[in-house]
């Protein structure tokens, strides 16, 4: 409903621009070839097609907008700045294009140049004080409707400030009916009495939208109100507080005609996204197995005879993508036979020989976890893994813990970016590293694999102090 208004609004403010780009065109070519003394060789068709050419981008720039994510009544300057600029440039390099094409040069490129700074200008402007002017002139008047809120008193006052913004959709706010406050006005809201009876107070108050401002606990209790409302031309609006009572947030999802919510968006789930995280873990992967891992088995191989003779590699059971078991391969750098396979590292621990120290502190004996990149149970970058001693415990500990599960664990991650790394030595640490973890879950990108990569490697060469 309130979006509906604030799409047209803006609906009418990309047809202004159409006008007005058209208009300024004239207008500055007029001026320019008056004014302009450089001696340019005025060819009128050729402007004419770069009018058209430019009446076109701006058309198509009016279909393909997303009117559904457009700012708000008021935008902010940086919003307005953002729309404008990509407008006046898609414009310019529309018509540059054109003429490059065309291999046109009587069309002067100062003059395009000039338009463009001017064609910002004016959309700028538009955009940053037009809808709020269009929106005061078609919701004034019989346009303006009175709302009614329903709801707990506490989540009326934390929406106030919302409500009273829809005013300049032409919405006013009359009161809140309550059961948790006696009549009166309280912060701003007048509140109303339950015991009136809803179906007066609508009459009473000339009541034209209603605002639940919680899902009703009972499906036969919404289903009564909504008649009620029908039944007196009221629109209804329900506040979606899902969130507030799972205490995560929800993802409304269409499919095959079915409305659905899910717990969170996972990027992951595209198999173009995993197709491509899969090409980019081959190509760090084998280059790294083919050339760095020989000389660092030789390398590491000599400390541990001399410091620790034992095995090269340690084979330790990690939990994989939906808890699969598999075998991760590390290079060794605590002493044989420790008997403490599940008890974390931690600084000046004695278990650890003295170049292992250092091989864990740069992250050298994680070089051999490529091999796992190469056979498809880790990935680069994802979540670290931990021991299967340690996941069910930590899952005790924070009780999203699993839903690390949900893609690849990797070699490094966002968490070890930020140097959340190492032991966990309180339950606070542990939350960090999930919190992180889960974001990267929902907010997957290529880049985002590159630049932690980027930072990974910075990290080698000036490790973070929980480094052990």
């Amino acid at each position: 409903m309130f979006k509906t208004r604030i799409v047209g609004i803006y609906q009418a403010l990309t047809l202004l621009e159409l006008g007005m780009s058209q208009a300024l065109y004239w207008i500055s070519l007029g001026l320019f070839r008056k004014y302009y003394t450089g001696g340019f060789f005025f060819d009128l068709d050729a402007y004419v097609s770069c009018a058209l050419v430019l009446f076109i981008s701006m058309l198509v720039l009016f279909w393909k907008t997303d009117f559904q994510q457009v700012g708000m009544i008021s935008p902010s300057f940086m919003h307005s700045h953002r729309w404008s600029f990509n407008r006046a440039l898609i414009g310019l390099g529309s018509i540059l294009l054109y003429l490059f094409v065309i291999k046109n040069e009587t069309v002067s490129r100062t003059f395009m140049f000039t338009h463009f700074g001017l064609q910002f200008l004016t959309i700028f402007l538009t955009h940053r004080y037009f809808p709020e002017f269009f929106a005061s002139m078609s919701f004034k008047g019989r346009r303006r409707q009175n709302a009614l809120l329903i709801g707990p008193l506490k989540k009326a006052v934390r929406m106030k400030s919302w409500i009273h913004q829809k005013g300049m959709l032409g919405i006013k706010p009359v009161g809140v009916i309550c059961k948790d406050a006696v009549e009166g006005d309280f912060s701003g809201l007048k509140i109303i009495s339950p015991h009136e009876g809803i179906e007066r107070v609508l009459k009473d108050h000339k009541i034209s939208h209603v605002i639940l401002l919680e899902l009703p606990e009972r499906k036969n209790e919404l289903a009564g109100l909504f008649a009620l409302f029908e039944k007196n031309a009221v629109r209804l609006v329900i506040v979606n507080d899902l969130e507030e009572t799972l205490g995560h947030s929800v993802v409304m999802i269409e499919d095959d005609g079915y409305q659905l919510i899910g717990m969170r968006t996972e990027p992951l789930e595209n198999p173009m996204n995993r197709a491509m995280k899969r090409v980019l873990d081959l190509l760090v992967s084998l280059p790294v197995i083919l050339f760095i891992l020989p000389p660092l088995m030789l390398i590491v191989r000599g400390f541990q005879r001399a410091q620790s003779p034992g095995p090269l590699f340690v084979l330790q059971g990690r939990g994989g993508i939906q808890s699969q078991r598999f075998e991760m391969f590390k290079f060794r750098t605590m002493h044989p036979n420790h008997q403490t396979i599940g008890k974390q590292a931690k600084k000046g621990d004695p278990r650890i020989y003295p170049a292992g120290v250092w091989f864990r502190k740069f992250s050298i004996d994680e070089i051999p976890q490529f091999w796992n990149v190469f056979k498809g149970e880790m990935s680069v970058v994802g979540p670290r893994p931990h021991l299967i001693e340690h996941d069910a415990s930590f899952a005790e500990v924070t009780k999203n813990y699993l839903v690390r599960s949900y893609v690849k664990p990797g070699i490094t991650g966002l968490s070890q970016v930020k140097g959340l790394r190492g032991a966990t030595s309180n339950p606070s640490d542990l939350h960090d590293r999930v919190a992180s973890d889960i974001y990267y879950i929902e907010n997957w990108s290529l880049r985002m694999d590159l630049e932690i990569m980027l930072k990974t490697v910075r990290h080698l060469f000036f490790p973070p102090s929980s480094a052990v």
